[in-house]
């Protein structure tokens, strides 16, 4: 499970970095698995979860945990969240038409800008573990990063979740996302997840 594998990669002192932290519940485990010495960065556009997400931080007393609400993307834009109303609020997208027979509530704008205009880029070449899980949105957010994966460490792996048809929709493919990866010397492998 994407859990145990969270707490089989991060050792104290690592930095992590969630992209859609959504509630926190991976920024939570993560900060306790780096502990002081580390860092944790937990990254959620919808702005009514991220309130939620700052609960957590603050009911579990993480110091080590820095909280954006901003969206990842390829470019400097303002973007629109859509929440769904109840059930599973990681199913909130800046893509409508994903909640479409779940009904849903628009978000007032957001910004939207590239993760290293986000993180300082001397962070985020010490991430040991980058989480990217924004509801089909990935392509967008792996095109901002490209340029600078050569730059990461050699210890960095990444968790993915990705959506073949958002991604052709937004004029990529899976195709191409594994050779940005392969062409930077990662191997690629899934992860069962039973939630």
């Amino acid at each position: 499970s994407i859990t145990e594998f969270v707490k089989k990669n991060l050792a104290p002192g690592d930095c992590f970095i969630d992209i859609g932290a959504n509630i926190g519940y991976y920024s939570c485990l993560a900060s306790s698995l780096v502990g002081e010495s580390g860092v944790v960065y937990a990254i959620e556009a919808s702005s009514e979860i991220f309130i939620k997400l700052l609960k957590n931080i603050e009911i579990n007393n993480i110091k080590n945990t820095t909280c954006l609400n901003v969206a990842v993307s390829d470019k400097i834009d303002n973007i629109v969240m859509y929440r769904v109303f109840e059930g599973n609020l990681g199913a909130t997208s800046c893509d409508k038409d994903r909640l479409i027979n779940r009904g849903y509530v628009e978000e007032p704008p957001i910004e939207s800008k590239p993760l290293n205009l986000i993180i300082d880029l001397e962070y985020l070449k010490k991430a040991r573990l980058i989480k990217i899980d924004v509801e089909g949105m990935e392509w967008p957010v792996i095109i901002g990063l490209k340029n600078f994966i050569p730059l990461f460490s050699e210890h960095l792996e990444w968790i993915i979740e990705i959506d073949p048809f958002a991604i052709k929709k937004q004029g990529g493919s899976i195709a191409e996302l594994f050779k940005i990866f392969r062409d930077n010397g990662y191997y690629i492998y899934s992860i069962e997840n039973n939630y």
